[in-house]
This record gives structure tokens, C-alpha cells and sequence, in this order.
């Protein structure tokens, strides 16, 4: 299922940009991952596919560790939900604003479920998830000054607000023209 739905979605633009009737059959087959998205976000419904396994196989691999179940679910839950709230994928903008909400209601409940658990046994674990959790936090924070360092002092500044062009006679007579107006 999930090859069929990359394969799907790798070809979307293509079945668009063909129109032939096989193209728009395969459209329609592969619908149910396109549809409740709006078209620039077309690939989402990959990423919720992908979010769903990961929260599936957690439980599999921490069978005996609830601190490692209850940091990973978290982590994953926070991190597409970081995601979800920058792409905004929804074709419905409500259905943005609620499924963030949904999200950080179960991230709660996760919390609220680890702190009226008995979790004394596992303090190595609690160790481990602490480290991993400030490291993640880390490479956020170094990840945000990247960003914003790129998008306000990365921007290349010109000598000149606007640049006339003289090349050919009218643009010259424009340019003479400006040059009158701004004295």
C-alpha cells in the first residue's frame, strides 16, 4: 500500500499534465490521497502515512520501557505537528487549525498519562530521554538562528533603490525625464 501511494504520488504531476484518459483514471484511483488537500500540498497525505507507521511501531519496539514510549510518542506527535502547522496542508483552513489542536490535545493527554504513572523504575530511561530531548531542542535553536540569520542578513542589499535603463532612445528619454523630476 504504501509503495502504491509513493508511486501515486510521485506521478501526480505528471497525470496532471498528461490529460489522457488514462491519466485521469489513475487520478481518480489515487484520489483518496490528493483530495483533502489543497494542490501545493498534494504529497501530505505521504507524510501522514509516514507519521502513522512511526506511531504504530513505537509501542513495538519499547514493549517493556514506558518512558521510551511516552518520549518518542511525544517527540513524533510534536514533531509533525510542527510540520502540520508550518505547511498547512488542509484544502479547508479550519481543518488546519483543528488538527493542531487535536494534536496538542493528545500530546496532554501523553503527559498527563506519564505523570500519574509510576515511573521510579526507570530512571536510566528517564536519563536517556532527557539527553535526547535537549539535544533535540539544541539543534531547534541552532536550526531557528540558521533560519533567521539567512533570511534577514543573508538578503543582498544593492547600492541603489532603482536602476533606470538608458539602452535604447525611449528608455533614454524616461531616464532624462526621471533625472528632471527627482532634481
Amino acid at each position: 500500500f504504501t509503495v502504491a501511494a509513493l508511486y501515486g504520488t510521485v506521478k501526480y504531476k505528471s497525470y496532471l499534465s498528461q490529460g489522457s484518459s488514462r491519466s485521469i483514471a489513475n487520478l481518480h484511483i489515487f484520489r483518496f490521497m490528493w483530495f483533502r488537500f489543497s494542490h501545493e500540498r498534494y504529497y501530505y497525505g505521504l507524510i501522514l502515512l509516514l507519521r502513522n507507521f512511526l506511531l504504530s511501531i513505537v509501542p513495538i519496539f519499547a514493549t517493556y520501557d514506558p518512558v521510551v514510549q511516552i518520549g518518542c510518542m511525544t517527540l513524533l506527535l510534536l514533531g509533525f505537528a510542527t510540520i502540520q502547522s508550518y505547511m498547512r496542508p488542509w484544502r479547508v483552513g479550519d481543518a488546519n487549525i483543528f488538527d493542531t489542536w487535536t494534536t496538542n490535545v493528545i500530546v496532554s493527554l501523553l503527559v498527563v498519562g506519564a505523570m500519574a504513572s509510576d515511573l521510579q523504575e526507570y530512571t536510566e530511561s528517564l536519563k536517556y530521554i532527557a539527553i535526547i530531548g535537549m539535544v533535540a531542542f539544541a539543534v531547534l535553536v541552532y536550526g531557528v538562528v540558521i533560519y533567521l540569520g539567512i533570511v534577514f542578513c543573508g538578503k543582498h542589499r544593492f547600492a541603489y533603490d532603482y536602476f533606470l535603463c538608458h539602452h535604447k532612445a525611449h528608455a533614454g528619454a524616461q531616464a532624462r525625464l526621471m533625472k528632471a523630476l527627482l532634481k
